[in-house]
């Protein structure tokens, strides 16, 4: 089923309750913290209803039915809610995502194809991973322009032309 979802960064507004256990624990408290949120981890044989209270935000990654439990008590206390592998339940996607830094490629395809986005993440890893350091120092520079250089200064109109140091050179393609 294809539910088209407005990419956007979020800034985490309080408290995240993230209920999964395992390697999926690990991942999304990992990305929920470098994006600066406060997670409370609950293993799904753990969960009660009343943790979502005073949640600005619910992430579950269990079996179909928890998913469901978790998801109408997270309505219930006023949170955003993320049910994994299930739109239907959800206030949002997770796209796949590679990072550098502040620097986010979100990859997504409404749901329909979660394998490709992976795929994609992947393989932009191959092509920008030896250039994380060049990246990172082309932002700290943007960021240090941006920052000394008054609003509407024509050097500010300039950035652009900093940032087009950087290029990406290849083609994609699909094998047979």
């Amino acid at each position: 089923m294809r539910r088209p979802a407005l990419p956007i960064s979020l800034y985490l507004p309080g408290p995240v309750l993230l209920v999964a256990d395992g390697d999926a624990a690990t991942k999304r408290k990992k990305r929920l913290m470098n994006a600066g949120a406060d997670v409370t981890v609950v293993a799904p044989a753990d969960f009660k209803p009343a943790m979502c209270t005073n949640k600005s935000l619910v992430m579950v990654h269990a079996d179909d039915a928890l998913q469901h439990n978790v998801a109408e008590a997270s309505r219930m206390a006023g949170a955003m809610t993320y049910a994994h592998d299930m739109p239907d339940l959800s206030d949002f996607a997770m796209p796949a995502m590679w990072s550098e830094g502040p620097l986010k490629i979100a990859i997504s395809t409404d749901a329909m194809a979660p394998a490709l986005s992976r795929r994609i993440r992947e393989q932009l890893d191959l092509v920008l991973g030896s250039s994380r350091r060049q990246i990172s120092l082309l932002i700290e520079e943007l960021s240090a322009i941006r920052n000394t250089t008054k609003r509407g200064s024509p050097i500010r109109s300039n950035l652009y032309k900093v940032a087009s140091r950087f290029r990406l050179k290849g083609t994609a393609s699909l094998d047979d």
